[in-house]
């Protein structure tokens, strides 16, 4: 593939990084920087790289953020969570991370032409959980799971994969670390967990990822996000207080089974949901096809407002 015009108003592109990535073309941006696209010098393959932002260099919390991604990208090794190749500085200090190249689309991108088909979200829903069931068994927990965040991945042979990106702010269950603070919530208002929005970040694990894929589970299946208001304030309280529209108002002819599933998948107390994402994507999908579920789920619909709730919910930071 022959290298892109150089853009004469990004100083990246025509570029070439550690002798090796020769940047062809921006692409997008992620959640800490520029992502771009980007030959091998030697080799005949393209790449992704994401470059940090500059004004985040003044914060080594960032900069350590963006090496922990690359880290821990680099060694969840699953077909579908993207694969991490390298790290390294260019020239004016900023770090950069190179990824495999995907074609195609973010989730975001497809549903902004309607739904899915049920047995391609249910695909779709299945390969994210088993991404996430890794992540998980290595201790990660993605903490900001969306569809910004689910790439669908053109293959060769025409099928689309789905590939979980961006781990920047990912937790290690076994070790929190100092990046973030109790006073700032992390993740995007409408998919993550309310021990997020609570700022209870010691709760924080697995079942938070599950509650935010359960929540795109029931964007995919029904049209519409199960909690959304005019602004970010009104739609943390939603998370943190108020139970979500059931699938059934939401569309009748939804298979009862079905929502007894997604609403333990929204619980508000995690202890109530689901312990692993297959576990629920296997509940999921044998309840929408009629058939018994090999995970056993609780009779009732669990409660979705806390009686006495903790703490306040937390502005973003």
């Amino acid at each position: 593939m022959s290298a892109a015009p150089h853009d004469i108003r990004d100083p990246w592109v025509g570029s070439t990084l550690a002798e090796t990535y020769r940047i062809v073309r921006a692409i997008g941006e992620g959640g800490m920087g520029a992502v771009y696209e980007a030959e091998h010098t030697r080799l005949p393959r393209r790449f992704a790289i994401k470059v940090l932002r500059a004004d985040y260099l003044k914060t080594g919390q960032w900069v350590e953020r963006f090496r922990r991604e690359a880290e821990i990208s680099s060694q969840l090794r699953h077909p579908n969570i993207v694969e991490v190749v390298d790290y390294n500085h260019a020239g004016d200090g900023r770090p950069y991370i190179v990824m495999e190249f995907l074609q195609g689309e973010d989730l975001a991108d497809r549903l902004t032409r309607g739904p899915l088909p049920r047995g391609e979200a249910l695909r779709l829903l299945r390969e994210v959980a088993g991404g996430l069931s890794v992540a998980h068994g290595r201790g990660v927990v993605h903490r900001d799971l969306k569809p910004q965040n689910i790439f669908l991945a053109q293959g060769d042979d025409g099928e689309r994969r789905a590939k979980i990106l961006d781990f920047g702010i990912a937790k290690l269950m076994a070790n929190a670390g100092a990046l973030t603070s109790e006073n700032i919530v992390l993740g995007t208002p409408w998919y993550i967990s309310p021990e997020q929005v609570l700022g209870q970040r010691e709760r924080v694990d697995a079942r938070s990822d599950l509650f935010s894929l359960a929540v795109i589970a029931y964007q995919l299946l029904l049209g519409q996000a199960p909690f959304a208001s005019d602004s970010v304030a009104a739609t943390l309280h939603q998370v943190a207080y108020e139970a979500p529209p059931t699938p059934r108002q939401v569309d009748s002819a939804f298979p009862e089974g079905a929502e007894t599933v997604l609403l333990r998948a929204l619980a508000k107390d995690q202890d109530e949901r689901y312990d692993d994402a297959k576990h629920f994507v296997d509940a999921l999908g044998a309840a929408l096809e009629g058939r018994a579920p090999s995970v056993v789920t609780s009779a009732e619909p669990p409660s979705q407002v806390p009686t006495a709730p903790r703490e306040d919910p937390i502005p973003p930071g």
